[in-house]
């Protein structure tokens, strides 16, 4: 557990930042299921993110770790972009290096917690920071929602009769949910081409000239990296634990409310946005809508609302 306890200590302290200005917990808070409650995250210089915070429980067990890019497959590679990224600054690291990690050497709690792992202060490195956050994420295990409880003992967690109605909505084929948020994190997609990267129809779009082209408004998802048009508009399935409290929603914040997303997903997508083509419109009654919704909301695990063991390190140095 040292290595975790050495991420955990690293995670919540905002000396990772090259201003000390923010932390990785600044993004990914325990009380939000790790999310940040807002539409796109700030950075440590105030930059605004080109995406929503997403939540980091269970990540461990991804097989992509962006919204948009399916090149990043594992998770210290994923933590080296908001250390080092410098196109939109995150923790801003790039440059500062050799300052950061002095903070850390000359840290005397910090320097224990190093020798009980028998590593040296002074030979902290950035690999060593990137593997400990690493084993910090892989044990941030959320799965003791009450659907999780039910599956396990019916008898003694039973659902209540809306969410039990929504549970067999979402698995219907009516609504066909399920298609895309399958499996036990609710984030993998069914169907022998297991496509993890799809057109939601939630993208925003806008005319660019007389032929009717289009784009979005800021980000072209996958297509930012394949290049191909025909990858426009699409992300990476979401997981679906703790939806209830990880808002606003899509990979732009750009929906307030679950009771929205259901409602344009019910519409087929926004109009003229790009969609897959397994997406389709269903009708619901309102109170199908509100059993939907009771089925999502037990799918919340609030175990890990104070994780956090200590308050953010102070930004002095």
């Amino acid at each position: 557990m040292t290595k975790v306890e050495i991420g955990r200590k690293l995670f919540y302290d905002n000396r990772l930042s090259f201003n000390g200005a923010k932390s990785c917990a600044s993004c990914h808070s325990p009380q939000m299921a790790f999310t940040d409650g807002y539409r796109r995250s700030l950075g440590s210089t105030g930059d605004l993110h080109l995406r929503n915070a997403p939540t980091l429980l269970n990540v461990g067990d991804n097989k992509y770790f962006t919204a948009g890019d399916p090149r990043i497959q594992r998770l210290e590679d994923q933590i080296r972009i908001p250390l080092f990224e410098t196109v939109v600054i995150e923790l801003g690291v790039s440059g500062h290096e050799d300052e950061v990690l002095q903070r850390f050497e000359r840290d005397r709690e910090f320097q224990l917690l190093l020798e009980k792992s028998g590593l040296e202060p002074q030979k902290l490195n950035w690999e060593l920071i990137i593997g400990a956050l690493a084993e910090y994420v892989r044990y941030l295990e959320s799965r003791d929602s009450p659907y999780d409880r039910y599956l396990k003992d019916p008898i003694g967690f039973p659902l209540s009769n809306l969410a039990a109605l929504g549970e067999k909505l979402f698995f219907s084929e009516r609504l066909h949910c399920s298609h895309c948020h399958g499996g036990r994190d609710f984030d993998e997609p069914s169907g022998d081409e297991k496509k993890y990267f799809r057109q939601n129809g939630f993208t925003a779009l806008e005319k660019i000239d007389s032929h009717r082209e289009t784009t979005s408004r800021f980000d072209r998802g996958l297509e930012g990296v394949t290049g191909d048009p025909r990858d426009h508009g699409k992300f990476r399935i979401p997981t679906l634990r703790n939806v209830e409290i990880t808002g606003p929603y899509m990979h732009d914040g750009s929906i307030e409310s679950l009771s929205e997303v259901v409602e344009i997903y019910s519409r087929g997508g926004l109009l003229g946005a790009p969609r897959d083509p397994t997406l389709e419109s269903f009708s619901l009654s309102k109170d199908e809508k509100l059993a939907l919704l009771s089925f999502l909301s037990a799918l919340t695990d609030s175990s890990y609302s104070g994780e956090n063991p200590t308050e953010e390190h102070s930004s002095s140095f």
